[in-house]
C-alpha cells in the first residue's frame, strides 16, 4: 500500500537500493517488494544467504522455525429464510432469502476456508395453472412457471491487490467500485400446453382435433458482472409444437367367410387381413436457440476497451413418425429427423436471440429409419405349429452437411445401413403332441361318441379316490422301458436360432441436399437412388459420378481426402435344450461372429471416377469351437504335433495349387494356421480344413443332474443334491486384413523375404480358448442345515502370434470347497444403554476355500526356447457370518485372506487380510 501511495509502478523495486525502510519499527532491516505479490497464494518460501563481498566468508547460519500467527479469526453469521404459499390448486409461490457475512463457515472449516465475502441472495419461484381461470369444460392445461433470483457478493479483499482489504484499497484502486459480483437469473416456461378431450363428449376423435396438439415454451436468461467481466449475458430458448394421433384400425379380412379355405392347410390364407390406414402419426418441431455475449474489462489503465465476444447457436429441428400395421403380423415404423441451422449472417451482424425467430436456416443433418417386423405365419401350417418365426428389417439413411466454407470442395456426406434379424423358436413339446407321440405314450386312443348321450355330460361312476389310487399304481417293467424310450425320443425340448446381419455404406463428397425421403431433385433426377435411402448396398459410385452427385476437381486442383467405406457384420446364435430323462438337463449353445470393413480413397477428376487407389480390408472373426480332445493332453506333445503338422499342410497346399512346396514354408501363415488348429483341436492334419474361416459353430454344453434325490438314502440325508459340468471353447481371429502385396491375377508369381508365397489375408494372431467351468461341481444341502459344495475349474488359452512366430499358452486350474451351516433361532443377549436385550434369529455361517494355479508360457516356434512369463498360485479363504436380529436388522461379519506366490522371480509373494463387521437395516415393512 505504501508503494501505491508513493506512486511507484509495480515493476520497480520498492524501496530502492539504499533507501530506508518506510515501515516504522523495521529500521535496520531491509524489506523490498517487486510486482504484486499475494501472501495468500504463497506455497514455498526460500531462505538463503548471499555473500556480497569479494572474498570467501565463513559463518554459521541458523534459521528459526517460521510460524504464522495473529490470524484474522473474526467470525461471521448466516441466515436463511424460506416461505411457501399455496393458493388452492391454482398457484404456489416459493420465496428464499439467504445472507452470509465474511468469516462464516462450518465447524470443520479452517480459517482460510471460511467465507471471504458478504453474500446476499433471494429467489422467487412461482407455478400457476392458468387453465384453472378458464371454464372447466374447455379442458385447457396451461401451466406457467416463472422464477427470478439475484445474488450480490461483496469481497473482503480487493480483487487486484488480493491481500489488501477492500476498504483500504479504495483510495488507490479506481476500479474498486466495480468489485461487486452480481448475478441475475430469470426464467419463464409454459410446458405441455394442450387441450384435454372432454370425457362426456359423444363426438369421435378426429385427426384435425386441437386435442392432438401440445405446445411448450421455455426462456432462460442470466446476467452477470464482476471485477473481470463487465457484462456477460446468456440466453436460451426452446419452443416446440407436438402433434400425435392414433387411428382406429380399419382391417379387412377378404377370405374370412370363404368355405373353400376351411382346410387346415389353407388356414393362413383364410386369416389374411390388411389394414387400410396408418396406425399412428406423430410430428414434432423444436426451435432451440442460445445466445451469449461477454465483454471483459480492461484492467490496465490506458488500454482500449476489449471487444464484445458473441456466440450464437440457432437451430430449427423437426421430425415425423408414421406407424403402419399393414397386417396383424406385419408392422412398419418410419421416422425422419431434420436438423436445420440458421447461420446465414456475418459475424458483425447484430443478430439477437429473437431476431428472425421462425427462420429455418439451411439443412445441417437428416436421418431417417424404416423398421419392419414380420411374424412369419409358419405356425399356421399343420405340423409346423411348434415353430415361431420373426423377421425384422431396419433401413437407415443419414445425410450430414459440411461447413459452408468448404461444401463446394469436399461436399456433404451420405451413409446408409440395413439390419436383418431372423429369430426361430422351436417348442418340440408341442411338436411331439402334434405328431401323436404324447397320445401314444399315454395310451389314449380315440373315444367313440355315444349318440344316446349326445349333448349331455357323461357320467363317471369311478370315485375320485379310486382314480387317484390308479394313478399312483407302480409302473411295470415294460412301462418303465417304454417311458425311457419315450424320454429319449422326446429328449429335445426347445431350440432357439437367431441370426443378425448388418451392412453399411459411407460415401463422402456428395453434392445434393435432402428432400422428401432423403432424396433431392438434382440434375434432372432424384438423388440418391431409392434403394440407397432404404438400405441397399449396391455400389452407386459410378452412377453418382455420371449424374454429377459427387464433387469433381481439375487435375491441377488440390486433392482432399475422401474415404469411401463399406461395413459388414453377421452373428449367429444357436441354443438347444435337451432332457433325455427326468432331472437330467443339457443345454447346448453355439455362436459365430464375423465383421469386415472395406475402405478406399475416391477421387473424381473432371467428372471421372478414379478407382486405382488400393482397397483396404480389415475385420475379426470368432466361432464356438471344440478342443476337448487335447484338454488333458501333455502340452509339450501337442506343441510338437503342431510343428510336425506344418510339413503335412505344406504338402497339401502344394498338391492343391500345383506349386512347389518350397513356397509354403514353415513360417507361412497359410501353413501355420491349419497346423495350429489341427494340433490343438485334436484333428488330423491330413483332413483339417485349410480355410481360416469356419462356417458351422461347434456348440459347448452345460449339464446338470438332480436325480439323486429319487434314491431313498439321498432323500433321508439331503434336502438337495446336484452335480454339474460345463464346457465352452472359442476360436477367434483378433484382427485380419487383406495383403496389399498379393496379386489376384498371379497369386504365386512372387514370394516374400522368407521365400513364402504371399497370403491373400494377413493375420495378426489367432486365439484358441477352452474352459471347464466347472469341470465338475457338487452342490448338496443336508437336512441338518449343513451345506457342502465343491468344484474344479480348468481353463486354457492359446495365442499363435504371426509377427514373432510364438505360441503363448495360459493354463489355469482352480479348486473351490464351500462349507455352510445354519443355526436356527439362536438366542443372544446384548446390553444396550445399561439394559440387557435378548434377541433370537438365524445364524448363517459360510466358508469358501479356493486354490488357483495359473501359468503363462511363451513358446518360440523356430527355436527351442520356452519361457515362463507370468502366473501365480493363489490361495484364498473367505468366511462370512450373518445374524438376523429381526426381519429388518442384520449383522454381518466377514474375513478374507489371500496369499499368492508368483511363477516368476521378479515378483515378490503377496498376502492380504481384510475383515470387518457391518450392520444393515432395511427401512420399511
Amino acid at each position: 500500500m505504501l508503494r501505491f501511495s508513493d506512486g511507484i509502478a509495480p515493476n520497480i523495486l520498492y524501496p530502492a537500493e539504499g533507501m530506508p525502510s518506510p515501515i516504522p519499527g523495521l529500521e535496520g532491516y531491509t524489506i523490498r517488494v517487486k510486482g504484486n505479490p499475494n501472501l495468500a497464494n504463497i506455497k514455498t518460501i526460500m531462505l538463503g544467504v548471499k555473500n556480497a563481498s569479494n572474498s570467501s566468508q565463513s559463518a554459521e547460519i541458523w534459521f528459526n522455525e517460521m510460524r504464522v500467527s495473529e490470524f484474522d479469526n473474526q467470525g461471521g453469521w448466516a441466515a436463511v429464510v424460506n416461505a411457501d404459499a399455496n393458493i388452492a390448486d391454482f398457484a404456489n409461490v416459493s420465496v428464499t432469502g439467504r445472507m452470509e457475512t465474511k468469516g462464516f463457515g462450518s465447524i470443520e472449516q479452517r480459517v482460510n476456508e471460511r467465507s471471504q465475502e458478504d453474500t446476499k441472495l433471494y429467489d422467487i419461484v412461482t407455478n400457476v395453472n392458468m387453465g384453472k381461470l378458464l371454464p372447466k369444460k374447455w379442458g385447457i392445461n396451461l401451466p406457467l412457471n416463472y422464477s427470478i433470483s439475484e445474488q450480490f457478493k461483496d469481497p473482503k479483499y480487493d480483487p487486484q491487490y488480493q491481500d489488501v482489504l477492500f476498504n483500504d484499497a479504495k483510495s488507490v484502486n479506481p476500479k474498486s467500485k466495480e468489485s461487486r459480483d452480481y448475478t441475475k437469473r430469470r426464467s419463464i416456461s409454459l410446458i405441455n400446453v394442450h387441450k384435454e378431450r372432454n370425457p362426456s363428449t359423444t363426438k369421435k376423435a378426429r385427426f384435425y382435433n386441437v386435442e392432438n396438439l401440445a405446445v411448450s415454451y421455455a426462456y432462460n436468461e442470466m446476467y452477470h458482472r464482476n471485477y473481470n467481466i463487465q457484462k456477460f449475458v446468456d440466453q436460451n430458448i426452446r419452443a416446440s409444437v407436438n402433434y400425435n394421433y392414433s387411428f382406429e384400425p380399419k382391417s379387412l379380412e377378404p377370405f374370412k367367410n370363404w368355405t373353400l379355405l376351411n382346410s387346415k392347410y389353407l388356414k393362413f390364407l383364410k386369416e389374411f387381413n390388411i389394414n387400410l390406414i396408418p396406425s399412428t402419426i406423430s410430428v414434432n418441431s423444436n426451435i432451440i436457440r442460445s445466445y451469449n455475449e461477454q465483454l471483459s474489462r480492461s484492467l490496465i489503465v490506458g488500454l482500449p476497451q476489449l471487444p464484445t465476444l458473441k456466440q450464437r447457436r440457432f437451430l430449427f429441428d423437426w421430425d415425423y413418425t408414421i406407424g403402419y400395421n399393414l397386417t396383424k403380423s406385419l408392422q412398419f415404423n418410419f421416422r425422419a429427423t431434420n436438423n436445420y441451422v440458421y447461420d446465414d449472417f456475418l459475424p458483425a451482424d447484430d443478430i439477437k436471440i429473437f431476431d428472425n425467430f421462425f427462420t429455418m436456416g439451411r439443412p445441417n443433418h437428416y436421418h431417417q429409419s424404416l423398421t419392419g417386423t414380420y411374424k412369419v405365419p409358419i405356425n399356421k401350417l399343420p405340423y409346423l405349429n411348434f415353430i415361431n418365426a420373426d423377421y425384422n428389417y431396419t433401413a437407415d439413411f443419414d445425410w450430414q452437411a459440411s461447413s459452408l466454407s468448404y461444401v463446394e470442395t469436399i461436399g456433404n456426406v451420405i451413409q446408409n445401413a440395413n439390419t436383418s434379424t431372423i429369430g426361430l423358436d422351436f417348442d418340440f413339446n408341442k411338436f411331439y403332441k402334434t405328431v401323436g407321440l404324447t397320445k401314444l405314450m399315454n395310451g389314449k386312443g380315440k373315444v367313440k361318441k355315444n349318440t344316446k348321450t349326445k349333448g349331455k355330460e357323461p357320467k363317471i361312476n369311478t370315485p375320485i379316490s379310486v382314480r387317484s389310487v390308479k394313478r399312483k399304481k407302480k409302473k411295470t417293467l415294460g412301462g418303465k422301458i417304454g417311458q425311457g424310450v419315450y424320454d429319449v425320443l422326446t429328449s429335445v425340448k426347445k431350440a432357439r436360432l437367431n441370426y443378425t446381419e448388418n451392412n453399411g455404406t459411407f460415401l463422402p463428397g456428395y453434392k445434393p441436399e435432402i428432400g422428401f425421403l432423403g432424396r433431392n431433385n438434382y440434375g434432372g433426377g432424384l438423388a440418391p437412388t431409392f434403394g440407397f435411402v432404404f438400405g441397399s448396398q449396391i455400389d452407386i459410385r459410378q452412377k453418382a459420378v455420371e449424374n454429377g452427385w459427387l464433387t469433381s476437381r481439375d487435375v491441377n486442383d488440390p486433392y482432399y481426402n475422401k474415404t469411401f467405406s463399406r461395413t459388414h457384420f453377421d452373428k449367429l446364435d444357436v441354443s438347444l435344450n435337451v432332457r433325455p430323462f427326468k432331472n437330467f438337463d443339457i443345454e447346448l449353445r453355439g455362436n459365430k461372429t464375423y465383421t469386415k470393413n472395406l475402405s478406399q480413397q475416391i477421387d473424381v477428376v473432371n467428372n471421372s471416377l478414379v478407382t486405382d487407389s488400393p482397397i483396404t480390408e480389415f475385420g475379426n472373426f470368432s466361432i464356438s469351437h471344440n478342443m476337448i480332445k487335447t484338454a488333458f493332453k501333455n502340452s509339450e506333445q501337442t506343441f510338437q504335433e503342431f510343428k510336425n503338422n506344418r510339413a503335412i499342410i505344406a504338402q497339401r497346399l502344394s498338391a492343391e495349387t500345383g506349386q512347389p512346396v518350397n513356397g509354403f514354408g514353415e513360417t507361412s501363415q497359410q501353413v501355420m494356421l491349419p497346423a495350429f488348429l489341427a494340433a490343438y483341436s485334436g484333428q488330423n492334419a491330413s483332413s483339417v480344413k485349410l480355410t481360416p474361416f469356419k462356417n458351422v459353430p461347434i456348440p459347448g454344453w452345460n449339464i446338470t443332474y438332480k436325480g439323486f434325490m429319487k434314491m431313498k438314502w439321498f432323500k433321508k440325508h439331503f434336502r438337495s443334491f446336484s452335480i454339474a459340468h460345463s464346457y465352452n471353447s472359442l476360436y477367434s481371429i483378433t484382427s485380419f486384413s487383406n495383403n496389399l502385396a498379393y496379386n489376384e491375377s498371379n497369386p504365386y508369381g512372387q514370394t516374400d523375404i522368407s521365400g513364402n508365397f504371399f497370403s491373400k489375408t494377413l493375420f495378426t494372431n489367432v486365439n484358441l480358448l477352452d474352459e471347464f467351468s466347472p469341470l465338475i461341481k457338487v452342490d448338496m444341502k443336508m437336512k441338518n442345515f449343513v451345506s457342502l459344495s465343491g468344484r474344479i475349474n480348468k481353463d486354457r488359452g492359446l495365442t499363435l502370434n504371426f509377427n514373432n512366430n510364438t505360441i503363448t499358452q495360459i493354463k489355469g486350474t482352480e479348486y473351490v470347497i464351500g462349507l455352510g451351516y445354519r443355526i436356527k433361532d439362536l438366542a443372544m443377549k446384548f446390553r444396550f444403554g445399561g439394559e440387557v436385550t435378548k434377541v433370537k434369529g438365524d445364524l448363517n455361517l459360510r466358508a469358501d476355500l479356493s486354490l488357483r494355479d495359473n501359468e503363462t508360457i511363451i513358446k518360440a516356434i523356430d527355436q527351442d526356447n520356452n519361457q515362463v512369463t507370468g502366473g501365480q498360485r493363489l490361495l484364498s479363504l473367505k468366511f462370512f457370518a450373518d445374524y438376523a436380529l429381526n426381519k429388518n436388522l442384520t449383522a454381518s461379519f466377514y474375513f478374507d485372506q489371500s496369499s499368492s506366490k508368483y511363477a516368476i522371480s521378479t515378483t515378490f509373494p503377496r498376502q492380504s487380510i481384510s475383515t470387518g463387521l457391518s450392520v444393515r437395516y432395511i427401512i420399511g415393512n
